[in-house]
């Protein structure tokens, strides 16, 4: 299996990035208003396939959100995460094209009293940074590990515009913690993962399968000899995990990715 040299972790403050010269100050609740924390656990913006995102809550500081696509016929969810801080919310993956993105992004301002401040991409796939376009044109920071930014830019993808080094990457927004990490190739050569240490929250993107797959989803660039060892590698990094969000389906916890590596034995 080849890795890429395991690197300290590099910790960079995005704050001070939001709130640059030419970012829009309205990326984050008017001053001496808070943002809002919905009651509601769902939520949704948005009338036809094209244009519906949905907002499901997980706790008080994150939310899944789900857009659609069409793949041969079926309808088929695709995920991402919104996380909440004190001072603005933070996405971690895009949705698959930019009228998504800007339902989704009505759907917070709304809902939060509050726009995105800056944006994580996990993998240079349509369904994680399709959408990253209409967040680049608002002037909202978008960021990945350099294994992304070079799959994007060789698929003609837009590419994130603030690339960290190495492996792994710390990113501390309003006082959480944001951590990049690439395991090793799966789904694709280059399927990073996003762990909240606060919530003891992975979000594993196509790299995890969700309960009930049966079988894995396309695999048309996947490495099948060493995604099993890149799910471990994940499991010996983080090994209090309590919650597991796929790229696909229904969250769970830590048992979704030994799930996964039995969908890897078939």
């Amino acid at each position: 299996m080849t890795f890429l040299k395991k690197t300290t972790a590099i910790i960079i403050t995005l704050a001070m990035l939001a709130a640059a010269p030419g970012c829009r100050r309205n990326n984050i609740a008017p001053a001496g208003e808070k943002i809002k924390r919905p009651n509601e656990a769902f939520l949704t913006y948005g009338d036809t396939n094209e244009t519906i995102v949905e907002l499901s809550k997980v706790n008080s500081s994150v939310w899944v959100h789900t857009s659609y696509y069409e793949e041969k016929g079926v309808l088929v969810p695709s995920n991402g995460l919104v996380v909440v801080t004190k001072n603005g919310l933070v996405l971690i993956d895009a949705t698959r094209t930019e009228r998504q993105m800007e339902s989704l992004d009505k759907l917070v301002s709304e809902a939060f009293n509050s726009g995105f401040q800056s944006a994580f991409i996990t993998q240079a796939h349509p369904n994680r940074l399709g959408g990253a376009s209409y967040l680049l044109k608002k002037d909202i920071p978008v960021s990945s590990l350099p294994v992304v930014a070079k799959a994007a830019e060789k698929k003609g993808f837009v590419v994130p515009d603030i690339i960290s080094q190495g492996d792994s990457a710390v990113f501390n927004i309003d006082g959480t913690d944001f951590e990049l990490y690439y395991p090793g190739e799966g789904h694709s050569q280059d399927n990073t993962v996003l762990w909240l240490e606060k919530e003891k929250l992975l979000y594993g993107g196509y790299i995890t399968a969700e309960y009930g797959a049966g079988s894995l989803s396309n695999t048309e660039e996947a490495n099948l000899k060493t995604w099993p060892e890149s799910i471990k590698a994940i499991q010996d990094r983080y090994p209090e995990i309590d919650i597991v969000v796929p790229g696909h389906g229904q969250w769970g916890d830590s048992s979704l990715l030994d799930y996964t590596l039995e969908l890897l034995k078939e």
